[in-house]
């Protein structure tokens, strides 16, 4: 239905069919990608809600796990999500884990990384200190993103 003047009109089927036509269109080069039927968004508010998400996913992977974050800390929280993915990798799931320098400075040693490559897990820091680029560690990726099997995705952060 649309209201025009105050008035309600039903669209026709071909107008809706050309609607679509044109939404998919202007979202597909908004996204530089075309839509892909089947999706949903479900919207996670904090760690309460995000943390069973990327648990569920990574154990619910087959093939590959994506796993980026700003800050990986050797605490509780860090270890429990290291043990999962080391598990997952250990199992024959291709693991990459990226992790940014400044959000892991003083809060994640080389024994913390060193676990995780053990158990095959490729591990990359992102932005380290590199006397070349003297300013590049102002670039900061403060994104918290998993990835898992080319279908799902769980995203935080900015």
């Amino acid at each position: 239905m649309a209201v025009a003047d105050n008035r309600i009109t039903t669209l026709t089927d071909e107008t809706l069919s050309a609607l679509r036509v044109f939404a998919d269109q202007v979202f597909s080069r908004t996204a530089g990608a075309p839509l892909i039927s089947g999706n949903r968004v479900r919207l996670l508010r904090n760690a309460e809600e995000n943390y069973p998400a990327w648990k569920e996913a990574i154990e619910q992977a087959e093939r590959t796990i994506y796993f980026e974050s700003y800050i990986i800390h050797d605490d509780d929280v860090g270890r429990e999500f290291a043990g999962l993915l080391a598990a997952r990798a250990r199992e024959g799931v291709h693991v990459r884990v990226i992790y940014d320098w400044m959000g892991a400075i003083a809060r994640s040693g080389w024994t913390f990384w060193h676990m995780l490559r053990r158990a095959g897990v490729d591990v990359r820091c992102l932005n380290p200190p590199r006397i070349d680029s003297a300013f590049g560690w102002l670039s900061r990726d403060h994104r918290k993103t998993i990835g898992v099997d080319g279908r799902r995705r769980v995203v935080t952060g900015g």
